[in-house]
């Protein structure tokens, strides 16, 4: 389900070779691969549906028939998380709306004042339910968020972001804790405990 319409208003994705492990887009000046032990819901996915895509931002993929969104930076970095836990499809749409924040504020990184801005502005999802039962304006989160998310110079439509150190402390944190309570793969709660873990 989406959280908000989606602008396509950047340069088009294309896939390139679907193999039996992943299939390769052509995105840019660059060709990056998604291997479906990361990406499950490409795996059995028909052409039609694998080569639909938008891109909301420069940083944000989405696949409507197959309603999952996909963080560049996510791809392009695969240290940041060890990938022996994949992300569901809630936490893969949060990191990509934190890349969206992160590029709204100019910022050439995502860090974890992103992950928060995301995960608040999903009105539907746990922490907004969480805010709404403690009585807590999410706008106002957002907004005091956003004082000390500090702008940065990067153009909004800059192409490419990475993640901050401690972030990547999140992802670690976030699949200690989805093992530790025997999921399959990291959600956005984890995520969310990741941020709340992180030093």
């Amino acid at each position: 389900m989406r959280s908000e319409p989606r602008d396509t208003h950047t340069s088009p994705v294309e896939v390139g070779t679907v193999a039996k492990a992943g299939f390769w887009l052509l995105i840019d000046d660059r060709e990056l691969y998604l291997p479906f032990d990361w990406f499950p819901w490409f795996r059995n996915a028909a052409i039609d549906a694998l080569s639909t895509i938008e891109r909301p931002s420069p940083n944000h993929l989405y696949w409507p028939k197959l309603d999952v969104d996909v963080a560049v930076a996510f791809i392009e970095y695969p240290t940041v998380n060890d990938r022996e836990m994949p992300c569901s499809k809630a936490a893969h749409r949060v990191l990509a709306l934190a890349g969206d924040e992160a590029q709204r504020l100019g910022s050439p990184y995502v860090g974890t004042e992103h992950v928060v801005l995301a995960l608040t502005h999903q009105t539907s999802g746990t922490l907004g339910t969480a805010l709404r039962t403690l009585g807590i304006d999410g706008e106002r989160v957002c907004a005091w968020l956003e004082t000390i998310a500090h702008p940065g110079t990067a153009t909004p439509h800059s192409r490419r972001l990475s993640y901050t150190s401690t972030m990547k402390s999140v992802f670690r944190l976030a699949k200690r804790r989805a093992q530790a309570l025997g999921a399959r793969e990291i959600s956005a709660e984890h995520l969310l405990v990741g941020v709340l873990e992180a030093k």
